[in-house]
């Protein structure tokens, strides 16, 4: 080699190395704008989730609780400086023990209902739906939904997530309820708001100690799989067979690791067009000071002989996260790039005080990435929960809420400064019960590279995302291509799309 050609190398070699700089800081804004703190339920985690509930264009928020749940009502849009607690008002007062929460259109009314779930064993049941009437109003329908199920009959069981999807395809969105040291409850919506348990025969009914589930077509076969989360043992991947059973392909794909799994994602992390898995995990050492427990990324490298997942948490730099539970991958400062974040704490020994993390890429021509949580503001030391994003001020760009242990809500307004970057938010929606086309997935093409992102309900630990996708665009003005998957295999493609607007496509 040339001593012209080995410098250029060098030179490259430094510049991909070098870190980029840091053009965002996340700052607390929820005693400002108007939320307030409540009583979390004993225990390992408390729900947080986030949907445009009452369809007027802005994100809502919604917290339960140990005492009285919270509905916090986006006001930004209208003028009203933040958000008010409406919970009574809307009929959604309670004082059961709730630890996860869930808007999905039970009914297939086409307006959201909210799922409860509670791990009290003194309560006649253990989930609760409270159907919206369209007006904002909800009334209490568990019993006429046929889902007054006391699954809290052993007192050491904890609630797990829950997620909704359609897995038959007949348009209506089943829901799974996890269970920690408990077990699984897979509910099949039959239409007219009323549910059927089915946990067993669909072989998911298994007795496991699972945190956070979700629903997504990994194999893309048309069907949505399931994959979960799972404390002490392996992870579950269930694949659909299209009946309404399950196949649990976690091992063959290499996607059964065995560790502290508590927090679930899934996104398109290296934008090769598939959908890759991350869990969150608490971090172990053996006694050689071997790392033995860790965040796990897994890349998808399936093809057409099958799912296939490689595991590049420590190449990739995000593994490392001391005990961590609620996650997010998104792309904070618009530059086309995902930022990886996790929530952490737990109150024993070294994690008393532990901080959360935030991951962003080293640079755009390199797979590393570099802890900067201190330095962009998501370093609390609060034992935290749910972690979602979301743009819940409509100014192009994501923040990010949190849900605490301590019951101290969080609200991270992303304050971004340097160039000038575009966006586009792509909301597909369907006519039909599943409005929200949960299930789908959107990818976005630029200049020959495509980023994919889904819908879903039902992520991070014990959380919820809205139902949209967001996608940070660098200086790019015109998206070459939109494509829409819908469940069920219908898609919608789009061309030539402008940036930097909220963009609505109905299949």
């Amino acid at each position: 080699m040339s001593a012209l050609a080995l410098g250029v190398a060098l030179l490259a070699t430094q510049e991909i190395t070098k870190p980029r700089p840091i053009e965002f800081r996340l700052v607390d804004v929820s005693a400002s704008l108007g939320l307030g703190r409540y009583q979390a339920m004993d225990g390992k985690g408390t729900g947080l989730a986030a949907a445009d509930y009452d369809d007027d264009g802005d994100i809502d928020l919604f917290f339960p609780a140990e005492d009285a749940d919270q509905l916090y009502v986006n006001q930004l849009l209208e003028g009203g400086g933040g958000f008010q607690e409406r919970a009574a008002a809307a009929g959604l007062a309670s004082t059961a023990r709730n630890r996860v929460a869930l808007w999905f259109d039970a009914d297939g009314d086409q307006d959201l209902d909210l799922f409860r779930a509670n791990d009290d064993p003194a309560d006649s049941t253990s989930f609760r739906l409270h159907v919206q009437d369209g007006t904002g109003q909800f009334r209490d329908s568990t019993a006429g939904a046929q889902l007054d199920v006391n699954a809290n009959d052993d007192p050491l069981t904890h609630r797990g997530g829950v997620c909704a999807g359609d897995l038959n395809n007949d348009g209506l969105l089943e829901l799974y309820c996890a269970a920690w040291g408990g077990i699984q409850r897979l509910f099949l919506n039959t239409g007219g708001g009323r549910f059927l348990e089915i946990g067993e025969t669909s072989e998911v009914g298994v007795f496991e100690h699972q945190w956070q589930p979700m629903m997504v077509d990994l194999d893309e076969d048309g069907w949505q799989d399931l994959f979960v989360a799972v404390d002490y043992t392996a992870n579950r991947l269930w694949i659909n067979q299209g009946d309404l059973t399950f196949v649990d392909a976690a091992f063959s794909a290499n996607a059964g690791n065995a560790m502290s799994d508590m927090g679930a994602y899934i996104v398109d992390y290296d934008d090769d067009g598939d959908l890759d898995l991350f869990t969150t995990n608490i971090e172990f050492y053996d006694g050689l000071g071997t790392p033995t427990e860790y965040n796990v990324l897994l890349e998808n490298r399936s093809d057409e002989t099958g799912l296939e997942f490689v595991e590049v948490s420590r190449d990739v730099g995000v593994w490392r996260a001391s005990w961590a539970w609620g996650t997010t991958i998104f792309d904070a400062d618009n530059d086309g790039l995902l930022e990886f974040a996790a929530t952490n704490g737990f109150k024993a020994d070294e994690w008393e005080r532990d901080r959360s993390r935030l991951w962003t890429r080293l640079h755009p021509g390199s797979r590393k990435y570099t802890e900067d949580g201190r330095g962009v503001g998501l370093d609390d030391r609060l034992w935290g929960s749910a972690l979602v994003s979301l743009d819940f001020d409509r100014d192009g760009d994501l923040d990010l809420a949190q849900s605490t242990m301590e019951g101290i809500p969080r609200l991270l307004e992303n304050r971004l400064w340097g160039a000038s970057r575009n966006y586009l938010v792509v909301r597909p929606r369907m006519n039909g019960a599943n409005r929200r086309a949960i299930g789908a997935t959107v990818t976005v093409t630029v200049a020959g590279r495509s980023s994919r992102r889904l819908i879903s309900a039902g992520t991070s630990f014990f959380g919820q995302e809205p139902a949209e996708a967001f996608f940070g665009l660098g200086d790019v003005e015109v998206v070459d291509s939109i494509r829409i998957e819908f469940p069920g295999g219908q898609a919608r493609v789009l061309t030539n799309v402008p940036a930097g607007q909220v963009l609505t496509l109905t299949l």
